[in-house]
């Protein structure tokens, strides 16, 4: 594991030279609670807690409670191809998470992939102008097609306060019901306990947790 690490490290630098300062500054593990020679090794390296994820799932034959779109916004799908529509995505993500932003290169990549071709979909509130007030980003499970993941939600900072998280969350839901998707499944960090509590008034449940541990590269 020691020279595995070694040899990654010049792998990870030069990979990230072109990434936001913010993403670019360590290198991050998740470690199950039951991984503890995993966890002591990487504790020895210097790597400290930084904070855990809880994912989550929700059963899509109950029932989904409805929340209206603020006043203003309209609900569209995109899928996004070309690089203009991909970096006007980014701009709305990348203004909602400055300490962990999508890069281009990978967001690229991801819509690439199979799995997101074939029934990848971002459904997102936009305004009178057509811009990204807040979305989610649904695809599903490489293993198991009739679970899908809800991931990427987020809300720009003048639309918050609104409700539109929950708009989106609901959205989201009936939307997977519709397609006849059997779980929806999500993350969230420890730090964004009002997105928590949206998740777990929306239905969803934490199934199991790991601990990020990361070390400054």
């Amino acid at each position: 594991m020691s020279l595995l690490f070694e040899a990654s490290l010049p792998l990870i630098s030069e990979s990230t030279n072109s990434f936001f300062p913010a993403a670019g500054t360590r290198i991050c593990v998740r470690i199950a609670e039951s991984e503890k020679t995993k966890r002591d090794f990487f504790s020895s390296l210097g790597f400290t807690r930084w904070k855990d994820f809880s994912y989550m799932e929700r059963d899509l034959k109950d029932e989904v409670v409805s929340y209206p779109l603020p006043e203003g916004l309209s609900m569209s799908r995109l899928k996004p191809r070309k690089e203009p529509e991909i970096i006007n995505y980014l701009r709305a993500e990348q203004s909602c998470f400055p300490d962990s932003p999508l890069e281009y290169k990978y967001l690229h990549y991801f819509f690439n992939r199979p799995y997101w071709k074939k029934e990848g979909v971002i459904l997102a509130a936009l305004d009178a102008k057509s811009s990204i007030a807040g979305s989610v980003m649904i695809y599903p499970d490489r293993l198991n097609n009739e679970y899908c993941f809800t991931e990427e939600i987020f809300v720009v900072e003048k639309w918050r306060g609104k409700r539109l998280a929950r708009a989106l969350v609901s959205n989201a839901l009936d939307y997977l019901r519709k397609a006849g998707k059997r779980k929806a499944l999500l993350s969230v960090t420890s730090d964004r306990l009002a997105a928590k509590r949206i998740y777990e008034d929306a239905g969803f449940t934490t199934t199991y947790s790991k601990e990020v541990l990361t070390v400054e590269i």
